[in-house]
This record gives C-alpha cells, structure tokens and sequence, in this order.
C-alpha cells in the first residue's frame, strides 16, 4: 500500500515540482503509515526506483532532443555527450542506484521521525 501511494503521490507531484518532491512524499507516506523500518526503506525506495526509471524512460523515448546523451555529457564534463566510457545503460543505471538511495533514505528518516 505505501509503494502505491508514493508511485501516485510522486508521480502527480513530480510533473508540478522539482525532482526531489518524490523524496518528500515517501517520507511523509512512510511518517504515516510504516510499521517498521524494513517497510519503510524497501516499499520507499522500491517506489522511487520504478518512478524515476519510468520517468528516465518516458523522456528518453519520447524528447525531440537526446536527453540520455545531455545527461552523459553533464556527468563526463564533455560537449559530445556520450563517450566510449558512457552509455545509456549505465546513465540509467545511476539513475536507478540514487533514486534507491534516495528512497530508502527517505523512508527510513519517515518511519523514524514517527518514533520520536
């Protein structure tokens, strides 16, 4: 139930605000309704993986620009954009390990702060 309420909540709010509303929800989701912090972290952090993934996936396939290649060049410090030492997988990739570490973060910090 918390994985689907941040999925919807994120989701809706991550087309409004900056990318970081996500991590608000969850924690705020997980302050509310998390029994321990095992739910907490992986509901959390699973949620925010499959909404920054798909949002990561919705506009890589659907930008009139190449937005995989803006982001390798952001992250290499080269105008090309993606090098032999990038492609889109691994942009995905470090995609998928912040949105986890930002989720399960998140989640925790909820669930705890209702414990004091």
């Amino acid at each position: 139930m918390i994985y689907l309420i941040i999925l919807l909540f994120g989701a809706i709010l991550s087309f409004l605000g900056p990318w970081w509303i996500t991590a608000i929800v969850a924690w705020i989701v997980c302050r509310w309704r998390a029994k321990n912090a095992k739910q907490a972290i992986l509901q959390s952090a699973a949620a925010l993986l499959t909404l920054w993934l798909g949002m990561a996936l919705y506009s890589h396939f659907n930008s009139s620009v190449d937005m995989t290649e803006k982001m390798a060049g952001i992250l290499t410090g080269s105008p090309n954009g993606i090098s032999s030492a990038m492609n889109p997988v691994l942009i995905f990739g470090v995609t998928a390990f912040l949105a986890l570490l930002v989720g399960a973060v998140s989640g925790f910090a909820g669930y705890r702060l209702r414990k004091v």
